[in-house]
């Protein structure tokens, strides 16, 4: 429920416990919340068609390889966020 309250000034407006607008902590989201929530929404608002420009946690490298004697591992591997595809050629990559 709104009050509004007129002053001589300006209006007030004035909202019960229920319609106050949550603030989120960024720092408790995830990587990947923050991607659904901000950048994705930001990206699509720029005019980037998400279902046919775009590939979401796109590989870069495979991870560089560690050897420890004659054991080896990759190490991880590097991925953009988004992928962005102009053309067939074309490719531009968005890390977060």
């Amino acid at each position: 429920m709104l009050c509004f309250q007129s002053d001589a000034s300006s209006p007030q407006v004035h909202r019960t416990k229920e319609e106050e607008p949550r603030l989120i902590d960024k720092r408790a989201l995830t990587e990947r919340d923050i991607c659904t929530k901000y950048i994705t929404p930001a990206l699509q608002r720029a005019g980037w068609d998400i279902a046919t420009q775009i590939l979401e946690e796109f590989p870069l490298t495979k991870g560089r390889i560690i050897v420890r004697g004659k054991l080896h591992t990759r190490g991880q591997n590097k991925r953009a966020d988004y992928h962005r595809i102009f053309q067939q050629s074309d490719a531009v990559g968005l890390e977060h």
